[in-house]
């Protein structure tokens, strides 16, 4: 790879952020729209029936979408920062130097 020390490989970052994104995307989407499969009716009803002793009226089932909506988000933000710093790591501040002679 030709970077300078302490240059951030841009083009490959981004494309790991965008992948963060697209996978927190998906992910988040596939929370609020779920595809059903076989047994998770029965896990599910086992979720809802199990209550933790919390301080909370809640269910295993609504800690689990509430986690898996979390690190969906997450997932997002993680995405949005890395492409924060490869713009700001793109701009002129780290472009190498003119050579003197």
């Amino acid at each position: 790879m030709n970077t300078a020390p302490g240059r951030v490989p841009s083009r490959a970052t981004a494309v790991g952020a965008w992948s963060a994104i697209t996978t927190g995307a998906v992910h988040l989407l596939g929370s609020f729209l779920p595809i059903p499969f076989d047994g998770e009716a029965a896990a599910r009803r086992a979720m809802r029936a199990a209550r933790p002793d919390l301080g909370l009226r809640s269910d295993f089932e609504l800690l689990f979408d509430a986690r898996s909506q979390v690190m969906s988000i997450m997932f997002i933000a993680f995405g949005a920062i890395t492409l924060a710093v490869v713009a700001k790591a793109a701009g002129p501040a780290t472009q190498e130097p003119a050579h003197r002679e």
